[in-house]
Order: structure tokens, then C-alpha cells, then sequence
């Protein structure tokens, strides 16, 4: 599948039809809970500046892997060329990046899903180390530092830097015995849990016995020394140590990391454990003492280490307040079928095409957005030119974006909107990631997201800031729906529930009472924590086959269930149920 196949004809509903196929096998294969690693429509830019879309992509553990979805085959021979170029074009970039390249048609996902999930399984794996890609959100702010003679002058900065809210520091000139002192005494000063990775066992040893002179009362241990680890608060290892046993960690599970001499180009170890782990605070040691080369280690950092959360950003401004507006429609989406993090795309056309949710979504912006910069986000071209249609009616300067834009279009069409031409942009996936605009005043959710990923790439369009905007105003639109099926909103995201109209979510006018209690239940939280039918099969030795007959039976009563598909459901148990059904 990974060779390049005969070029298609990838639009249309038969294309919806085919990723929505996809995603119901890949449920199967790994658990609904799991497609929340899925990215759709994920931009890659080609050597010329064009940007391209993969139907699907994520990351395990070091590889970046893309899917293509394909809907059929070409009709005829003028759009099998100008296809086959781009699908060239396409492919020599992903490649180029790194990435590896899986591709299925619609015929294998309807005809033999069977053989699509062994590919999966060995493609990807049967327990795959699937990881966040974030994108959008705010890199950490960070800084270099130089230690040579003076430790004490070192940790004073490195002291400062945390007051700074500056959570990545580059400790250059950085050897000896003021290196190893530096670290113990910072980590011991900290009093946080911490993760020392150094390259060989006997530089592990050094730090550890360090931090023992400095720190003597506090638990600490060497990774690989004991049978079973002890989970103590500080951890000394090697990168290949770490590595070899990384599924036993948690990303949250230390709150310092130091990496001791990271290398831009000869190991690949450091990337991997700097987009694993989430630590408060990063230290990275090296001897080098050229600004050149310090410098873009302090942007690699920055670039690979996991991004500020929206609360983190706004909290030491990094990015302008947000307020929402919540807007209830009678859309009814109780019969929308889903695959883990994504609506139907047939069933939910047919929940958004409604002249009444159309014309709620005009009137909103009228006695709230009027004459000021929004972007709307549309679940289809057919609902974006919808909208448009309405919107031109009332004499408002707006245009539609979406991956059926040419380039040509899609850049006109932005260069307006900065230069003040166009008031209001109909957005369908194009615009989730890769471009936005400090003047981007208003965010309409007009197409609901059961994808937090595709939820936060939709809210980034509008939180860079300018000196003029103090804010930015979310709109989400709320229809019916069932509690499996909940889209993402700015209060779930922000974990906030009290809402106030047009208040500021995080920083909210407590004096004033709450027009709503939002429940912000999240069953994808609540898997995260349980055992998954699929993790019961390796734990019980029993057959899947087995152990969805004895559901269906009632002889075994799953803790949560969760439906996807046309009909189907995906049973979690809590820890004692499963340990009460193995004895």
C-alpha cells in the first residue's frame, strides 16, 4: 500500500463515504478513544510553498505517518495527468519530510475490511505508542544561559527565568563538576519531580551522586537498577534507558527534565523524549559555546517540546483573552452516527443544511460580530456557499475557503481579508491550521467538532495577537445531541463550567450569576482511564470474538459503551471489573 498506486478521483460523497470507512475499521482495530490521535486534513508544505492536505495523519513514537484515502479511480485521461503530477508532488514531499505513506481505496474499505485491519495492525502496530501533534498553540518561552565558573550565577537566572513564566532554558559551557552541581542543586531548590537523561550509565551515576551529596533525604533512584522501580520522585538514566521503556511513563509523570549534551542532527532520541514527556520546566546542557549553534538548540527545544496550553498561554499573555457567546439551535445531531472523534459526514450535512441554524448563525453575527473580522467554520462547501449566499444578501463583504480554493483564489482571497476587502470568511478545513490573522476578532463555530485537536486548530485561527485586540469572541453554536456524541466547546476545552455571555472564560465577573452550568462529562477522559475490549483480550487470554459474545449475552456488563459505526459499540471496564471477571 505504501508504493505509488494508480491516481483518483479523491472528492465527492463516495470520498466522505471511504474516510468514514476508514475510521470505523481503525475504531475496531485500536478503540474509539484512539482516533483522538487522528489528524484530518493535516497541511504539509512542498520546496515550492504549496500546501498540501493528507486525509489522515499521527504520530507513533518517532514516525510520522500519513494516510491517504481514495475514493475510486480517474474517469478520465486530462484529470488522471494534472492528478498524477500533484499525487507525485504530494508524495516526494511527504517523503522528503519523513514521513511514511499508507494509502487505501474506497473497494478494500467496503469489500475487505479484514485484510485493511491486518494491514493496520502491521503498519502501524498492535499497540501503537500514539502521540499529540500539536500545531497552532503557543511554543514555551525560552532562553540560553551560560554557566562556565560561576554555578551561583546560573541558578540565580534559572530561579529568575521561572518567574519569568520561561519554562526552557539552554545551560551552555556547561561541564564538570559546576555542571553536575548546577543540576542537583536546581532540581533539589525545585522540589519538583525530575528526570535526569544523560548518554552513558556512568554520566547518570555522576548526576545521581551529585544530587546524593547536595540532597541526601530525598528518594532518588537510577533507572535499570532495580527489578521493580521504586517510582521515585527523582529518576537518573540513559536516553536508550528511557527509550526502551518509555511505555511505562506517563507524559505527566516528571515535572523537571534535563537532557545532558542534545545534538541537532546526530541523535534522534532527545526529539522523541522531548515530545513524550511534559515537564514544567526543561534544562538542556551542553558544552558548546559557539551563539550560532546555542541559538538554534534553544529553537529546536522550543520546537519540539510540547506546547503551552491556551490557559498557560492567556495566563502570562501570550495570547489575548477569550469570550465566548453560546448560541442554542434546534439542530437535532441525537441521530448523527460516529467514529471516536468524527461525525458522520453524510449524516451531519444533513443535521447543518437547515435554513433555520443558517439564518441563526447570519442573525448572531449581526447583533454581535457586526463590521468586525470573523472566520466561520462550515462543515461543507455546500454548507460554506450556503452561508456565503445569505451573508452576500445582507451586503456583507464575505468569500468561502475550502480545498476545492485554487491557490490563486485561496491567496486573493486572504490577502482581502487582511487588507480589510472582506469582513467575513466561510471556512471548510482549509483554514484549521497553517494560516491565521492577529486581526481575527470573531470565531463562529458553526459546524460542531468531536475532536478536541480539530476543536483547538480552529480556536489557534484566532487567539495571535496585535496591539489592537484585546480579546477574541468564540461563538459556539449548541444543538441537541446525546451524551456519546458531544461536540467540543470553549468551555470543555478551557475545563470551565459556569458560563457568562460574552465573559472572559477564564478570568470570568464572578460577581456575576451564571446563565448556564455546562457539563463537561468526556467519555474519551473516561476511557483513558479504563481497560479497553482490546487491552482485555491480551489481559484475560480470551478471544475479542469471545468476550463481545459474552456482552451481547449479558454475561458481561461493560462499565462504559461506547457506539460507533452503523450500529456498533466499543465496551471499557474499570480495573476491578476486570479483575473480578479473570478470577
Amino acid at each position: 500500500m505504501s508504493g505509488m498506486a494508480p491516481v483518483i478521483l479523491p472528492t465527492g460523497k463516495k470520498k466522505q463515504m471511504a474516510e468514514d470507512l476508514f475510521l470505523e475499521i481503525f475504531c475496531e482495530v485500536y478503540g474509539p478513544e484512539k482516533t483522538e490521535f487522528l489528524y484530518m486534513d493535516y497541511p504539509i508544505t512542498d520546496l515550492y510553498g504549496n500546501i498540501w492536505h493528507t486525509d489522515f495523519a499521527l504520530q507513533n513514537g518517532k514516525r510520522k505517518i500519513a494516510i491517504e484515502i481514495h475514493s475510486g479511480y480517474p474517469s478520465n485521461v486530462n484529470h488522471e495527468i494534472s492528478s498524477y503530477q500533484n499525487s507525485i508532488n504530494k508524495y516526494n514531499s511527504l517523503t522528503h519530510q519523513g514521513w511514511d505513506v499508507y494509502r487505501w481505496f474506497y473497494q478494500h474499505l467496503k469489500e475487505e475490511p479484514s485484510r485493511v485491519k491486518s494491514e493496520l495492525r502491521s503498519y502501524i502496530g498492535r499497540h501503537p505508542q500514539l502521540m499529540t501533534m500539536e500545531r497552532g498553540l503557543p511554543k514555551q518561552r525560552g532562553r540560553s544561559l551560560a554557566l562556565g565558573n560561576s554555578p551561583e550565577t546560573a541558578l540565580s537566572r534559572l530561579k529568575q527565568m521561572r518567574r519569568n513564566s520561561e519554562s526552557i532554558a539552554i545551560l551552555y559551557d556547561a561541564q564538570g563538576d559546576h555542571k553536575y552541581k548546577t543540576v542537583a542543586v536546581d532540581i533539589g531548590m525545585c522540589e519538583k519531580s525530575a528526570l535526569v537523561i544523560a548518554h552513558t550509565l556512568e554520566q547518570a551515576r555522576e548526576f545521581q551522586k551529585y544530587f546524593r551529596k547536595y540532597w541526601p533525604e530525598v528518594e532518588n533512584e537510577l533507572h535499570g537498577e532495580n527489578e521493580i522501580p521504586k517510582k521515585s520522585k527523582i529518576l537518573f538514566a540513559t536516553f536508550a534507558g528511557i527509550l526502551s521503556d518509555l511505555n511505562r511513563f506517563h507524559t505527566n509523570d516528571f515535572e523537571y527534565l534535563v537532557l545532558d549534551e542534545y545534538s541537532l542532527n546526530e541523535y534522534l532520541s532527545e526529539d522523541h523524549i522531548l515530545s513524550y514527556f511534559h515537564p514544567s520546566f526543561t534544562l538542556g546542557l551542553t558544552s558548546a559555546k559557539g551563539s550560532s549553534h546555542i541559538h538554534n538548540m534553544l529553537e529546536q527545544y522550543r520546537e519540539k517540546s510540547h506546547r503551552l496550553s491556551l490557559s498557560k498561554a492567556e495566563e502570562i499573555g501570550e495570547i489575548p483573552s477569550v469570550k465566548c457567546l453560546r448560541v442554542k439551535t434546534k439542530s437535532d445531531l441525537t441521530f448523527v452516527r460516529i467514529n471516536g472523534m468524527k461525525y458522520n459526514a453524510e449524516d451531519l450535512e444533513k443535521a447543518m443544511l437547515q435554513s433555520s441554524r443558517n439564518k441563526a448563525i447570519l442573525e448572531t453575527w449581526l447583533s454581535h460580530a457586526k463590521n468586525k473580522k470573523s472566520i466561520v467554520f462550515c462543515s461543507s462547501i455546500t454548507h460554506a456557499q450556503e452561508l456565503a449566499i445569505i451573508f452576500q444578501e445582507k451586503s456583507i463583504p464575505c468569500a468561502s475557503v475550502s480545498s476545492s480554493t485554487t491557490k490563486d483564489t485561496r491567496e486573493r482571497i486572504l490577502s482581502e481579508y487582511e487588507q480589510d476587502e472582506i469582513d467575513v470568511l466561510f471556512a471548510v478545513d482549509m483554514l484549521n491550521s497553517s494560516w491565521n490573522s492577529p486581526k481575527t476578532e470573531v470565531l463562529m463555530m458553526a459546524c460542531p467538532r468531536m475532536s478536541s485537536r480539530a476543536y483547538l486548530q480552529q480556536l489557534c485561527r484566532g487567539i495571535r495577537k496585535n496591539a489592537e485586540k484585546s480579546h477574541i469572541l468564540v461563538i459556539d453554536f449548541v444543538d441537541m445531541t446525546a451524551p456519546y456524541k458531544k461536540p467540543w466547546s470553549v468551555h470543555r476545552i478551557f475545563n470551565v463550567a459556569e458560563y457568562r455571555a460574552k465573559d472572559d472564560v477564564l478570568n470570568p465577573d464572578v460577581d456575576r450569576e451564571p446563565e448556564e452550568i455546562i457539563d463537561l462529562y468526556c467519555w474519551q477522559e473516561e476511557a483513558r482511564k479504563m481497560i479497553s475490549q482490546i487491552e482485555l483480550e491480551k489481559l484475560s487470554g480470551i478471544r475479542l470474538q469471545s468476550i463481545q459474545k459474552m456482552i451481547q449475552s449479558g454475561r458481561l456488563k461493560p462499565d462504559l459503551y461506547v457506539p460507533y459505526g452503523n450500529g456498533k459499540h466499543f465496551a471499557y471496564f474499570y480495573e476491578k471489573t476486570v479483575r473480578k471477571m479473570i478470577k
